[in-house]
């Protein structure tokens, strides 16, 4: 064990000793515990307890009865003399037990409480907390106590930031000095004029850091810190994501039979023509950041009725707050005739106001873009389309699948960007600085983990579309040089990929097949990118027909921001349970969803009603009955899938759809199902 001596071979220790230790301790410890019981606080059960204490610091009842043993004496006691010796008694007594643990959390807690009084001079503490970490640089409680102290004492952050630069010039590999470091600085940067500076300085000190170490990773991880400070500059920054209806966009009402549903049709960013059956229009809000309420006003010109009325609800499993809000706007059928509405959002910060506006045209009788009444059996998987070579000419070329495997540079080069571009502001030029001085690094470290990974990382803060390429090229030679990371850096290569691809109207189209004539016409597909997460779906609120499959996914959160799907297609994924699916819930609109060889029913273990934030977490499973769940023991299911107004699903392939029971439960939570695994219910 660590910290035992080997004895040597035939060597009989003598346990008298330890013995005598283990009868000494067991008689202080049952002097201590009846003396806490008896409220007895003399200064002989003091002595005894102080004896307790230096021979088993972790004896946390020891400390708790200790205080209230001091707190008794010092209110007893008049003269402050007289308090702050017992307090230095307590001080003296902490340091003793820290001698025998210098990790013990209730002495360094004690020492706390002591120092709290007032009496006792700070000097003396910042001696100890020098020798300590002099002593084990990395001693975390040393540096938790050195943080409380020069609060008590007042020290700034700008003073204090001299004693962290001695300890990194100490040893480089201080990753506690570094985190205390970054504590200090967050309180030290207040505006851009001084931040500037100050990360310009920091990025200077931590460059001379992994190019002395720069397979330590202490210096590498407060280089991430620092990006992330360099990327929050973003105040003047709009916190509005996107919004449906998309600004300048154009919305038409048709009222076939002079009664509800309508038929609302749009045109999509892709050029598709689009169209769905509503009571009302809903309008969305993603922000980028989670919000606790919306202020949004929406008003028309000409007026329309009741839009004071709107009511804003989170799209969130668990309430607020939530990226994603939404509001539905009603729409009179005698209205009829071209509306302008405008839609303003205040948000954070400065309650800077986002405006949209787009246009709402009303009419009556025939409807222009008539909807085609779907028939369940004739609905079609966008896998189970018609292949490429059957396609009709001008359909197959809109079928252009990306290949994420290819590479513009050979195996093992990283493609450099030659291309200045312009420096527009410090963060800028801060980045581009270090991109320079991390290629210069890599010149000597070629393959090192390290600088791969911050060169990808200060790229992406960049933001520059000119880097996607470097930062992909990046992330695969990650996966051959770290094999033990490899899922990470795969994850990492499938979130930029697909920002790459949804950023752009000419990327969408790629995915983008518009299948005229079929009732399942008009699938974005996104299947078989190797995706271990699906974002950016605030740049696809436009999206009727999501095809997921044949990718990494574990979880479904964000989709519910798609408040137009109607069909999405994750089969061949890794969702590991029917909780994975909750986001699901809050999209009414849904109709066909296929969920068939995914893994549900494969794991003991529900880890996804824990992992990921949701109305299901830590829900009782008793919810839907006293003991052992609901009758069939599916509760999860009907808490899912409850009030959801499916027509086809599909489940084959997973470990529970043989379970005859599981199948039941889909049904009774389902009434509205028509198809299951293409039967009839």
């Amino acid at each position: 064990m660590h910290g035992r001596k080997r004895l040597p071979v035939g060597h009989t220790p003598d346990r008298s000793k330890d013995q005598a230790k283990r009868e000494k301790l067991k008689q202080l410890l049952s002097d201590t515990l009846r003396d806490h019981h008896e409220k007895c606080y003399t200064k002989e059960a003091l002595k005894k307890n102080a004896q307790l204490l230096e021979l088993n610091p972790e004896f946390y009842t020891g400390w708790n009865y200790r205080k209230l043993a001091v707190r008794h004496l010092i209110d007893a006691e008049t003269d402050e003399a007289a308090r702050k010796n017992l307090l230095d008694e307590e001080l003296l007594l902490v340091e003793r037990a820290l001698q025998v643990n210098v990790k013990s959390y209730g002495a360094w807690y004690h020492r706390k409480w002591v120092i709290e009084y007032g009496l006792s001079p700070l000097d003396h503490e910042f001696m100890l907390l020098r020798r300590l970490l002099k002593a084990d640089a990395r001693n975390f409680h040393g540096w938790n106590y050195r943080r409380f102290a020069i609060e008590k004492k007042g020290v700034t952050a700008e003073e204090e930031l001299d004693y962290s630069t001695e300890k990194i010039n100490e040893n480089f590999s201080n990753y506690s000095a570094w985190h205390y470091r970054s504590t200090l600085l967050s309180r030290v940067i207040r505006d851009k004029k001084s931040k500037e500076e100050i990360l310009d300085e920091e990025y200077k000190l931590v460059n001379q850091a992994y190019f002395t170490e720069p397979d330590d990773q202490s210096a590498w991880f407060y280089n991430t810190w620092l990006l992330g400070e360099t990327k929050a500059d973003s105040d003047a920054e709009p916190q509005v994501a996107e919004t449906w209806p998309e600004n300048g966009s154009s919305i038409s009402v048709n009222n076939q039979d002079g009664a509800f549903p309508l038929t609302i049709s749009y045109k999509t960013i892709v050029n598709s023509e689009q169209s769905f059956t509503s009571r009302t229009l809903p309008l969305v809000i993603t922000f980028k950041e989670m919000v606790s309420s919306v202020v949004a006003m929406v008003r028309s010109q000409p007026g329309m009725e009741n839009l004071g009325e709107i009511t804003w609800r989170p799209l969130s499993a668990v309430s607020v707050p939530s990226k994603t809000w939404v509001a539905d706007l009603p729409i009179q059928l005698s209205c009829g005739g071209e509306y302008t509405v405008f839609l303003e959002v205040s948000s954070p910060p400065a309650d800077q106001v986002t405006s949209v506006s787009f246009k709402l045209i009303i009419a009556s009788g025939d409807s222009a873009h008539p909807r085609k009444e779907m028939d369940p059996k004739a609905f079609s998987w966008p896998g189970k389309l018609p292949s490429e070579g059957e396609l009709e000419a001008d359909t197959a070329s809109k079928l252009v699948r990306l290949n994420m495997d290819e590479s513009t540079a050979e195996a093992g080069c990283i493609k450099q960007d030659s291309t200045v571009l312009p420096r527009e502001n410090w963060q800028e030029k801060l980045l581009e600085a270090q991109i320079e001085i991390l290629r210069d690094l890599l010149e000597l470290e070629r393959n090192s983990k390290w600088p791969l990974l911050t060169l990808a990382r200060v790229l992406a803060v960049h933001g520059s579309s000119s880097f996607t390429e470097e930062v992909l090229e990046l992330y695969k030679l990650l996966s051959d040089v770290d094999p033990d990371h490899g899922d990470y850096y795969k994850a990492q290569h499938s979130c930029l990929y697909i920002d790459k691809i949804t950023r752009s109207r000419d990327g969408l189209k790629k995915l983008w097949w518009d299948c005229q004539g079929s009732l399942s016409s008009g699938w974005l597909r996104c299947n078989e990118l190797g995706l271990h997460e699906f974002k950016f779906v605030e740049r696809l609120l436009w999206v009727q027909r999501l095809d997921l499959s044949h990718n990494q996914l574990r979880t479904l959160n964000g989709l519910e921001a798609l408040q137009l799907l109607e069909a999405l297609d994750v089969s061949h994924n890794k969702l590991p349970s029917v909780t994975s699916l909750a986001s699901l819930r809050l999209i009414s609109g849904l109709q066909y969803l296929s969920i068939s060889h995914n893994e549900l029913g494969s794991h003991p273990v529900d880890f996804s009603r824990y992992s990921f934030p949701s109305a299901l977490t830590n829900q009782a499973p008793d919810h839907h009955g006293k003991g052992s769940g609901n009758i069939d023991g599916n509760w999860d299911i009907q808490a899912v899938f409850g009030g959801m107004d499916l027509k086809v699903l599909e489940i084959a392939g997973n470990t529970a759809a043989s379970n005859e029971k599981f199948r039941k439960s889909i049904l009774k939570a389902l009434p509205s199902l028509k198809l299951l695994d293409g039967e009839e219910v």
